[in-house]
């Protein structure tokens, strides 16, 4: 701890609130107080040594070089259960099924692990799920057809990572 406390912190504040703030309230006044209303947000103050900075210093490299790596993550369904996770290493080109994690619950996340051997190429990782009512997690240009790009809820669509050749990872659209 005296270690870390010798890092240099940062402070950050941070605000959030709740899509639904205010919802009620569009065609009439529906609720008595202003924490009914308007009350549906947060905004804290948050320091300390940026978790970046501590895991570079440990030496941990987001890939440190090809080889064996856990793919591992949570698929839910607002419809019911999860049955089904593939994940796609090569950019949705392939799938395969990832092993789920019990208990696998109604409208609950379900864990689960795929493993994969990186070759030390650039690699963009995908999973998908589908649930007990059929249905298939799109992907983006899917639901931007049928949804637009100005939707506001429930940005569901397949998520993209890039793992580049020098085992950085980031978000990517493909």
């Amino acid at each position: 701890m005296e270690e870390i406390k010798r890092l240099p912190s940062a402070s950050h504040i941070r605000f959030i609130e709740c899509s639904g703030n205010t919802q009620s309230e569009w065609a009439a006044p529906t609720l008595k107080t202003v924490q009914g209303t308007h009350g549906l947000t947060s905004c804290s103050e948050w320091t300390g040594v940026p978790l970046s900075l501590l895991l570079r210093e440990a030496g941990v490299q987001s890939l440190p070089g090809p080889g064996f790596y856990e793919i591992t993550g949570l698929a839910w369904s607002g419809r019911g259960f999860v049955r089904r996770v593939e994940v796609s290493t090569d950019g949705g080109r392939t799938w395969h099924d990832a092993t789920l994690q019990e208990p696998v619950l109604r409208l609950a996340h379900t864990r689960f692990r795929f493993a994969w051997r990186w070759d030390g190429r650039a690699a963009v990782l995908q999973s998908r799920c589908t649930d007990d009512t059929g249905y298939v997690q799109p992907t983006l240009a899917e639901l931007v057809k049928v949804r637009g790009v100005h939707s506001r809820y429930h940005l569901n669509a397949i998520q993209a990572w890039r793992v580049r050749t020098d085992g950085n990872v980031e978000n990517v659209h493909v």
